[in-house]
């Protein structure tokens, strides 16, 4: 089984502020904004690319 890393924001009490981050450079930025911690956690799936919107209007 494959999976995926995601990172989460927590308050001091480990509480959940925000989730499913992909991108380690935002949730950092949102904690600092907080005054939070960023946690990693892996759960299984598959990261998928994202399309861009050239993509997107190309296969409509």
């Amino acid at each position: 089984m494959a999976f995926v890393t995601r990172y989460r924001v927590e308050d001091l009490q480990g509480r959940t502020l925000a989730d499913d981050f992909t991108d380690e450079a935002e949730a950092v930025e949102l904690a600092n904004e907080l005054d939070a911690d960023v946690v990693e956690y892996r759960r299984p799936g598959f990261d998928l690319p994202r399309l861009s919107q050239q993509h997107l209007m190309a296969a409509e």
